[in-house]
């Protein structure tokens, strides 16, 4: 796992809001989610009341390759699937998973803001992966998951 300097050097010309998103993901995988929220709230105060939860068992009713989701019903609770591949990999330090998962978490946060439109959700998601500037095969991917999802 980086070090938070080594994490911060790395995102220091992102923007801020979005460097946000990178660091709760990366310090939920160190089971730091008070210090990421209050990072979280300071930087982005719309997304204050966004909660993650990280989960070992997803229940029945999402789908097991799920590597996150919110429940409409569920308020402002994002759930992260500890056994997914790109959960496994951040934990490893992965840079490249640390992205996506980011990504993950601010297509989720859509959801909890706006609801359950897809094309919206894809969106913000792309748009953190350019501006974390993640490899081009991440954002190939999410695009093509979007098209998938929004036919």
């Amino acid at each position: 796992m980086k070090t938070f300097q080594e994490f911060h050097e790395e995102t220091e010309q992102v923007d801020e809001s979005l460097a946000a998103f990178l660091l709760v993901a990366a310090l939920s995988l160190s089971g730091m989610m008070t210090d990421a929220m209050t990072i979280l709230r300071q930087v982005n105060p719309d997304l204050a009341d966004v909660e993650i939860v990280e989960l070992q068992k997803l229940p029945p009713q999402v789908h097991s390759n799920a590597e996150a989701f919110h429940i409409s019903d569920g308020g402002n609770t994002i759930y992260i699937n500890t056994k997914s591949e790109v959960y496994q990999a951040a934990h490893r330090g992965d840079r490249a998973a640390i992205v996506k998962l980011a990504s993950i978490i601010a297509h989720e946060a859509w959801h909890v803001q706006n609801g359950s439109d897809e094309k919206g959700a894809y969106q913000a998601q792309l748009t953190v992966l350019r501006q974390l500037r993640a490899p081009n095969n991440l954002v190939d991917g999410v695009r093509r998951a979007m098209k998938t999802v929004t036919r």
